[in-house]
């Protein structure tokens, strides 16, 4: 997944087409995802999540071996839509089986070493595409899909264990209440002319709301909200994955369109950030099992906040070293936060409702990536018709949101620490 972003330019030059077209290829695939994660969790309660877990990395094959195929790019659109579904399926159940398979006391340490992992494949990730589209055509990004899907299939076949939810129903009417939603409020928000959308948007988001309510097995438990600390480091997730989107989007273009850097050159600009990731991730995970997972991921947030302000007053004639140290800042900021915040989500919830946690960790951060490509393509089409270049000025927009993020943790850690000592107050009594 993270191959095409860099590839972006290429493919749009290959079809003879517009940026702003082919970035629908990264916005598809991440609005898909977002959409189809809580019905996936709900899904893998009722079957099993190692068996949704199977579907998603066979679905995931099939999809990537048709846009490698695909001569059109609506069918490529459609085909990684269905991809991003399938990438729902893979995410969701991921984080479950992880819970599952490591006590509590490890927990931090098991996501520090997922987001070492993660880390590690957005590292190769550019960098083979970079190889690939210097030697072969960009076909090839997708044609190496289904060979590391079928991989990971074989390894969770072998060693994955199950989890379901013993007597979980599907909620059906739930599901299709929140996907039309979504999508209602989605069309609203991409086409701002189409202002009467809001009102049937909002109207299905309260009648999904009050079907959530009244449903014995709701596909959003909402009671999960009622938690202060649970509530904040999902909005934390969505800001901080918004930055980080913004920057994994723009930057390879800017590198490649405004500073004359070859592909292979531009992903290897951008190694320092998921490097600096995967080697602060363990440590941070660890720091979160021993201490304040929230004063670890508010570090995080503040350094990545400062490496997005050192991005965005990059200079006009950047020279690698300028880029590099910049990029590694926000990735030890984005690898501090991460871990911990993650450990803060899937802690603040009872066990029964572990699916949908996961499902809101991930869907957390497909809503940031999402709209963060979202600003992206506003950000482009807005410079098309400006002299001015667009890039720096999101880049700034997406530290102020960082900054924004760390206000609103101090005033909910003050929230959440007076309620803490009202109720020890109250049981001394």
């Amino acid at each position: 997944m993270s191959a095409i972003n860099l590839a972006l330019p290429t493919i749009a030059d290959s079809l003879g087409l517009g940026i702003g077209d082919v970035l629908w290829l990264s916005k598809a695939n991440l609005l898909a995802c977002s959409i189809a994660i809580l019905p996936c969790a709900a899904v893998g309660d009722v079957l099993g999540h190692r068996r949704v877990f199977y579907a998603g990395l066979l679905t995931f094959a099939l999809t990537a071996t048709g846009c490698a195929l695909s001569s059109e790019l609506w069918e490529m659109i459609v085909l990684r839509a269905i991809q991003g579904c399938a990438s729902a399926a893979i995410m969701c159940s991921s984080l479950v089986l992880l819970r599952e398979i490591f006590p509590a006391k490890l927990l931090g340490s098991a996501l520090g070493f997922n987001a070492l992992f993660v880390a590690v494949a957005t590292t190769t990730g550019p960098a083979i595409s970079g190889l690939i589209l210097t030697f072969l055509s960009w076909r090839w990004l997708f044609a190496l899909s289904p060979l590391l899907a079928l991989s990971a299939l074989w390894l969770g076949w072998v060693y994955l264990p199950e989890k379901r939810s013993i007597g979980s129903r599907f909620d059906g009417v739930g599901a299709l209440l929140l996907i039309g939603t979504a999508s209602v409020l989605l069309k609203w928000y991409l086409s701002p002319e189409s202002t009467w959308l809001g009102v049937p948007g909002l109207l299905l988001a309260s009648i999904f709301i009050w079907h959530q309510h009244r449903t014995h097995s709701p596909i959003l438990p909402l009671s999960l909200f009622s938690n202060l600390r649970l509530d904040y480091a999902l909005m934390a997730s969505v800001i901080a994955f918004i930055g980080q989107s913004c920057a994994f989007i723009a930057l390879p273009l800017a590198f490649q369109q405004e500073l004359g850097f070859s592909p292979m050159a531009a992903a290897g600009l951008f190694v320092a950030w998921p490097l600096a990731t995967a080697l602060i991730g363990p440590c941070a995970g660890k720091w979160a099992d021993r201490g304040s997972p929230r004063a670890v991921a508010c570090a995080g947030i503040s350094i990545l906040a400062l490496g997005l302000a050192a991005l965005a007053s990059l200079p006009a004639n950047a020279q690698p070293i300028d880029i590099i140290w910049r990029t590694a800042l926000c990735g030890i900021g984005f690898g501090l936060f991460q871990s911990p915040n993650n450990r803060e989500i899937l802690t603040n919830a009872i066990a029964q409702h572990s699916a949908r946690t996961a499902a809101l960790l991930s869907a957390a951060r497909l809503i940031g990536q999402a709209l963060g490509a979202v600003m992206v393509g506003i950000a482009l089409s807005q410079g098309q018709t400006s002299r001015l270049t667009p890039i720096p000025q999101l880049l700034w927009y997406a530290c102020a949101l960082q900054l924004g993020s760390l206000l609103v943790g101090a005033l909910m850690w003050f929230a959440c620490s007076k309620q803490s000592r009202s109720t020890r107050s109250s049981i001394s009594r």
